[in-house]
């Protein structure tokens, strides 16, 4: 399968799946589950960064629209991470297999790679998503839970969903 077309279908996968969870899953008020950051971590390292920045403003602009909630909260955190991926990435996955991995994969970075890559982008969508969505409105004391708490699940549905739908290269 071309390799653009299977990310472009993964990435569609992955939003359906956003707004299934997103319409139908109510974990409450302090857990949002979001996969926005595992569909950005699937666009190509090698696509250009004004591609990039635009495709994860369409991705989180979609599920701002599909889903119940304030509209463009989405679109902001999926835009900031789309800037902070690459040098995360660096960061994260070793320069001997930044070429080997074109999209950070748990089969091929290695799981304890994987989940500190993953962590650092939803750490930094779920501040961005939380800060914007509770402005103004909502104390501090509940701003911390839901960070933490949305952040737990996001990263652990991204590290199953990375298993689960990964290459089977």
């Amino acid at each position: 399968m071309n390799n653009s077309f299977h990310t472009a279908v993964m990435i569609t996968l992955v939003i359906i799946f956003q707004l299934m969870i997103n319409n139908f899953i109510n974990p409450g008020p302090y857990i949002f589950i979001s996969l926005v950051p595992f569909a950005v971590s699937l666009i190509p390292r090698n696509t250009p960064i004004n591609l990039t920045i635009f495709l994860c403003f369409v991705i989180g602009l979609t599920v701002d629209i599909f889903s119940r909630g304030v509209i463009g909260v989405n679109a902001a955190a999926a835009t900031a991470i789309s800037v902070l991926r690459a040098p995360i990435y660096r960061i994260t996955i070793n320069r001997d297999r930044q070429d080997l991995t074109p999209i950070p994969e748990i089969r091929q970075c290695g799981f304890t790679k994987y989940l500190s890559y993953i962590s650092i982008v939803c750490l930094a969508y779920m501040f961005i998503y939380c800060s914007l969505e509770s402005m103004g409105v909502r104390s501090f004391l509940f701003f911390i839970p839901q960070f933490l708490l949305s952040s737990a699940a996001s990263i652990i549905l991204s590290c199953c969903f990375s298993r689960t739908v990964g290459s089977r290269q």
